[in-house]
């Protein structure tokens, strides 16, 4: 769901640089929260560019998941790049 910060960003960025995309954010707690959700932890500390969190602003849907297949909840995908 969009906020007043998605809102003032998104703006910016069409006013700025005639880029209308959508914006999501999160707070400070959600972003620690997906820190210690993430399911490749000793990944994390051996190579951290290989890991990606995507974030959405709907939920994820069942057709979604089955077709990317990560492990996920509601707002959050986690997925693995082996290669970088």
């Amino acid at each position: 769901m969009p906020n007043l910060i998605d809102e003032t960003v998104r703006a910016l960025l069409k006013a700025d640089f005639s880029l209308d995309v959508p914006v999501t954010s999160r707070t400070l707690d959600e972003l620690g929260a997906v820190v210690v959700a993430n399911p490749f932890p000793e990944r994390a500390l051996e190579d951290p560019k290989a890991l990606l969190v995507t974030f959405r602003s709907e939920p994820v849907t069942a057709e979604l998941l089955k077709s990317l297949a990560p492990l996920h909840d509601h707002r959050r995908l986690h997925g693995q790049a082996p290669d970088g």
